[in-house]
């Protein structure tokens, strides 16, 4: 890919996930100039459990200005309110118990502190749903 002035090898670029589970592939496009995770987890209908690899990444495309498809994953700047329900919600989750030692604001602080502004946040064009007919009355 050619690196222009970009500060990151993956910024806008098309990239390929694979299942290591399920083997499902799919393309997924970074919308900005910033690092992107190497696993993320597979979104296979039911759930399989796996985890998406990146892969071929000698294939990556730059692509600034691509436009996602419905039902097509990227990559955009999370933010910091979003950060905050997502450590929430791992730290609220009941398989996960606070340390011994701990009170849960502390630990969600302590948590924030590995969000950095931008941080890769996943996210999918929705597809939209088909309503039925209604009747007229």
């Amino acid at each position: 890919m050619n690196e222009m002035n970009y500060q990151h090898a993956e910024a806008f670029a098309l990239m390929a996930y694979q299942c290591e589970k399920c083997g499902r592939r799919e393309r997924i496009w970074n919308s900005r100039d910033g690092v992107t995770p190497f696993i993320t987890s597979c979104p296979r209908e039911g759930g399989c459990g796996g985890s998406m690899q990146h892969v071929d990444w000698q294939n990556d495309r730059r692509v600034v200005g691509y436009e996602p498809q419905e039902g097509e994953r990227f990559f955009r700047d999370g933010t910091d309110e979003e950060a905050r329900r997502s450590v929430a919600a791992i730290v609220d989750d009941p398989e996960h118990p606070c340390p011994e030692g701990w009170t849960r604001a502390d630990l969600i602080e302590s948590m924030l502190e590995g969000y950095n502004p931008g941080w890769p946040k996943l996210e999918m064009v929705p597809v939209p749903v088909e309503q039925p007919p209604t009747e007229k009355e």
